[in-house]
């Protein structure tokens, strides 16, 4: 018989019982990395879009997240066209803080990608950028702010959903700007005003721990291997990734763990519900990249010690494929049931 976990608001009801689950991330496969720290973000959605959201008028925008003297970027998904947008701003309108001065260098935007908004468009402070425009992708740097009373910013629309990539922003607060935030729907990440981060929407990729069984207990005792599976579809082909790039990890944490070795075998099938609900189907005729870790590695590299008895833990697996695959990066997750 098939056991399962079913997730709801916080808790994990296991067949015998009430188990808390922690550490979960949000549902997006969008991850926002700065000095090795990895977040999993969801879009900001509204239906309307991300120009309108931005609300550019007054030479300032005027989205509910400005704030005076701060610097914020998230994205933003209209829900009437599915539209993916990256939005940027300064500061605030009719701000009495003084001057501010803001540049951003961007990296690795996708094609089809463009400027969608720039505030301020037409500010001829800096005459040597054509039309005076603050922010515009065919520009070096995209971002070029200097402004007093007013915000500043910019949009940049059209990010593909269906494809991965990774933008990396470059940022240089030059003055004025005292704090630098990623906001989400749920709060914010606070970032390191002098390091770069990198936004990259990844490939999901189905993780199977312990493939054939359900739910996966873990004894933070373990002395043995931990298995793993990344599943095959008919529409991936797990041979495209790299191994040796594959950790695990939790959201948040900033380090992981590599596989002790991998081969290639069909033993698992992928599962397309809830989080930290399962199935204990084996293979499917699909070939897996199939890796074995080192369980008390494992446990120490990621603190599940600390997690007490009967908890419930999302684990990320990340990677890359081949370089002959452009590298793109990729992530899965699955869960374990803390037993001690």
């Amino acid at each position: 018989m098939k056991t399962k976990i079913v997730v709801g608001m916080a808790l994990v009801l296991l067949l015998v019982g009430v188990i808390p689950i922690v550490s979960a991330p949000e549902s997006g496969y969008i991850a926002v990395t700065q000095l090795g720290v990895t977040y999993m973000v969801d879009p900001i959605e509204a239906a309307q879009s991300a120009v309108g959201f931005y609300d550019y008028w007054s030479a300032s925008g005027h989205t509910p997240f400005m704030e005076d003297v701060v610097s914020k970027v998230y994205l933003y998904k209209d829900t009437t066209t599915g539209e993916l947008s990256l939005i940027m701003h300064h500061s605030i309108d009719n701000s009495a803080s003084g001057s501010m001065r803001v540049d951003f260098n961007l990296e690795g935007v996708p094609p089809g990608a463009y400027t969608a908004l720039s505030d301020d468009p037409t500010h001829a402070w800096n005459a040597t950028r054509p039309g005076g425009h603050e922010f515009d992708l065919a520009l070096e740097p995209e971002g070029n702010w200097y402004h007093g009373a007013n915000s500043d910013g910019g949009v940049i629309g059209g990010l593909p959903t269906d494809e991965a990539w990774c933008i990396t922003v470059n940022p240089d607060f030059i003055t004025g700007i005292v704090a630098w935030r990623f906001k989400t729907p749920t709060g914010a990440i606070e970032l390191d005003m002098e390091h770069p981060i990198t936004i990259c929407n990844r490939i999901r990729v189905y993780v199977d721990i312990k493939p054939g069984s359900w739910p996966n207990p873990l004894n933070v005792n373990s002395r043995g291997v931990l298995p793993v599976a990344i599943c095959g579809t008919e529409d991936f082909d797990v041979t495209a990734i790299d191994p040796e790039t594959v950790q695990l990890t939790l959201e948040g944490l900033g380090i992981g763990v590599p596989p002790l070795r991998w081969s290639y075998e069909d033993v698992a099938t992928p599962y397309e519900g809830e989080p930290c609900t399962g199935h204990d189907l084996a293979g499917d005729g699909y070939l897996d990249l199939t890796l074995k870790f080192n369980s008390p590695e494992v446990i120490e590299t990621l603190g599940l010690e600390d997690f007490a008895d009967g908890y419930v833990v999302i684990i990320i697996l990340t990677g890359n494929l081949k370089e002959e695959h452009s590298g793109t990066p990729i992530q899965g997750q699955d869960c374990v049931w803390i037993l001690k």
